[in-house]
């Protein structure tokens, strides 16, 4: 295994165990004072929870502000949340029932698009999932242009306050949806590539593009969530999985844990395409990893008539081979919008198989001289004709379009080849 590998994968490890689970809630028992025993309360609580945990909790001044309102009146059997924080347990809310959920967020910090997923820390339960488009796209769907307007005057704090606030609302939205509150969120982890990390924490990118591609930090340590401004528990940790250089960001890492081929004999190979792609191989014993740029045509985002996996859709295609006919489905099965990526996948392929587009990608008009028209210019085949659609405009694919494409097939080609013949 490459020592990047050996070190990260160890640092994961390590954090795993001493969150696993990240947050507990534990009903205490304890003597009550006397004479003879008039040791203060965070005295009795913290020999209480040393005993528990196997480790003596730290004690926010906050936790202590609410141990008299909490102590006589459960009749010194208090509940205690604890949450994970890097080094120990944080003791972070006491209460006299043991009826406060246990909330954590998890999030995939795309480029693109941002996923939360709300659980239940005690039951390992999902309670919500959410998808939100990245306001961060309004500066440039690429991640250069966004490195490009951190360096202007406020726009680095300009794009870690968009990221912040789909945060609040993220989580405003899904604890409403499971009926809870955001405050009931304890333990959040993000997974994103380097430059959404540094992004999202308000440190510079400058050097992350540029020879000799340094990024600010690979690991950083785990932070209160109200550090970043957001309105979770007071107490909340946030935890960011590392990276391991300029383009090998922490979604890579959490895919690797995810998937478990660190711990695997045989070898395994996990392919991340998005704007960008990145792809690692290996197993327990061994990694190599390789990142390139796959540009945002396999998720829409170049295409002309190109949208996100949203309802109106279309997400299969099919071309019968000797009729030329066209089928297709939509995400939700409502009235056609555009193409999305799966969609896009799909009809390469049976433009290909159909002998509509040759072995160079170029449409064949002959072939379906109903389907292959001009439009702006140039050939286009239309997938959905305009009344079918939602919005009355048909949904086609141009040759530019299908350039695109051959150009991002080719930046993976290029990806999975050097990766394989570096081994």
């Amino acid at each position: 295994m490459r020592p990047w590998a050996t070190d990260t994968m160890s640092s994961i490890s390590h954090r795993a165990r001493m969150s696993d689970p990240a947050a507990r809630r534990l009903h205490l028992k304890l003597p009550p004072p006397s004479l003879n025993d008039n040791r203060s309360h965070e005295a009795r609580i913290r020999e209480a929870l040393e005993e528990k945990l196997g480790m003596e909790p730290s004690f926010p001044l906050e936790f202590l502000k609410r141990l008299p309102a909490v102590m006589e009146p459960s009749g010194w059997a208090p509940w205690i949340s604890v949450v994970a924080d890097g080094e120990g347990w944080r003791a972070a809310h006491c209460d006299t029932k043991g009826d406060r959920p246990l909330l954590g967020l998890a999030v995939d910090l795309g480029s693109t698009s941002v996923v939360f997923y709300l659980l239940d820390m005690e039951g390992g339960k999902r309670l919500a999932r959410r998808s939100y488009p990245n306001p961060q796209r309004r500066h440039g769907e690429d991640i250069l242009e966004r490195i490009l307007y951190a360096r202007t005057p406020r726009g680095l704090e300009e794009l870690q306050d968009e990221i912040i606030q789909l945060f609040d609302k993220a989580a405003a939205e899904l604890a409403e949806e499971a009926g809870f509150s955001p405050s009931s969120i304890l333990y959040c982890t993000v997974a994103g590539n380097t430059t959404m990390i540094h992004l999202f924490l308000g440190l510079d990118p400058t050097h992350i593009c540029k020879e000799p591609y340094l990024p600010v930090a690979n690991r950083v340590d785990h932070l209160l969530a109200r550090e970043l401004g957001l309105h979770f528990h007071p107490q909340a940790v946030l935890y960011c999985f590392p990276n391991v250089g300029s383009y090998f960001g922490g979604d890579l890492i959490a895919g690797i844990i995810a998937s478990g081929m660190h711990r695997r004999e045989a070898i395994s190979m996990l392919v991340d395409v998005g704007t960008n792609a990145e792809v690692v191989l290996g197993n327990r014993e061994w990694m190599v990893a390789c990142a390139g740029a796959a540009g945002p045509a396999l998720e829409g985002g170049i295409l002309t008539c190109g949208m996100r996996a949203q309802p109106g859709a279309i997400e299969r295609v099919e071309i019968d081979p000797q009729t030329r006919r066209v089928s297709y489905e939509t995400i939700g099965g409502d009235a056609p919008r555009g193409l999305c990526g799966s969609g896009i996948i799909d009809l390469l392929a049976a433009l290909f198989v159909a002998r509509i587009v040759d072995q160079t990608g170029k449409l064949q008009p002959d072939a379906a001289p109903d389907r292959v028209v001009e439009m702006a210019s140039e050939p286009a085949f239309i997938v959905a004709p305009a009344d079918e659609t939602a919005h009355g405009q048909p949904v086609y694919i141009t040759q530019s379009d299908i350039k695109n494409l051959i150009r991002s097939k080719g930046a993976m080609y290029t990806i999975l080849n050097v990766v394989i013949q570096s081994v």
